[in-house]
């Protein structure tokens, strides 16, 4: 934290030198630093609580895997440990996650862009304000009619550690591919489909399971307790969308929907209840 002298001195130095624009900028980026930062520690609280309360309130990490797949997802993506702490401290004491509930949010906007808002939230109606006031730059409008435009599933998220994605090519990853389907297939676990997955900050291979969205947790589940047969580790269990068919936005022949599609998702970066956002289009470079 800045204290109030070096404030002032930091101002004066930086009039004199470079105009107040430069301080107005680093005060700009500072907020915005801290905005993303509450959102990615609201996040992941919303992530432990519903795992805490999806499983009878149980906090205990080696009886429920749930909460030990979000504690350590949590970690990794910097959440302070003593935040984590003080969450757990809270459920010790009372049914705090009963307030807590999942809202799902689909909007359709201009030229068929459909979003689906998946939040974890205590308030929903702050929750639902937020989104309309993202959506406003696609002049997006909540409606279930968003629905029909995406399947519902259930993913499971492997990843191995062992099996480093630069040696792959597309040999080798079919052959993978391959030899886990027969291992899950001897392991009597149901799946329809694999599919890889980049994991962030990592040259690890990572695995997408996908299975019906009311399989999901049992899935999930017995993955976790297969860890080691598998020589993978499970990062999360969770029912997705996913778009029946996608919508490819030209940069260049649609930049006025591109640039508005960039400033709805600057403007979700400080929602602190979204979980995550699922959509039906991508935006391409054109060729020259």
């Amino acid at each position: 934290m800045i204290r109030p002298t070096s404030l002032l001195k930091f101002q004066e130095t930086t009039f004199k030198k470079a105009g107040h624009s430069k301080w107005q900028n680093i005060l700009h980026r500072k907020s915005a630093q801290d905005k993303l930062k509450a959102a990615n520690i609201g996040k992941y609280r919303n992530l432990i609580s519903i795992a805490i309360k999806e499983n009878n309130n149980v906090i205990d990490t080696n009886i429920n895997f749930d909460l030990k797949n979000a504690i350590d997802r949590a970690m990794e993506s910097n959440v302070p440990k003593k935040t984590i702490n003080a969450l757990l401290e809270k459920y010790k004491n009372k049914d705090a996650s009963n307030a807590l509930k999942q809202y799902i949010y689909p909007v359709v906007g201009k030229n068929g862009v459909t979003l689906i808002f998946d939040c974890l939230s205590e308030n929903p109606k702050h929750c639902m304000s937020e989104i309309k006031s993202c959506v406003k730059n696609i002049e997006g409008t909540i409606t279930q009619q968003g629905l029909h435009f995406f399947e519902k599933r259930g993913e499971v998220m492997l990843h191995f550690l062992n099996e480093d994605i630069a040696e792959f090519d597309d040999a080798k990853s079919d052959e993978f591919l391959d030899n886990l389907t027969l291992t899950l297939l001897d392991l009597e676990i149901e799946f329809e489909e694999l599919e890889f997955q980049p994991i962030d900050n990592s040259e690890k291979i990572g695995v997408r399971v996908i299975t019906t969205f009311e399989d999901t947790k049992k899935i999930g589940h017995l993955l976790t307790s297969k860890q080691k047969e598998l020589g993978c580790k499970v990062l999360q269990h969770e029912v997705t969308y996913k778009a029946h068919d996608i919508l490819e936005i030209s940069k260049e022949q649609d930049p006025a929907l591109v640039k508005s599609i960039n400033r709805c998702f600057q403007e979700t970066q400080s929602m602190t209840d979204l979980s995550g956002i699922y959509t039906n289009f991508k935006i391409i470079e054109d060729e020259e």
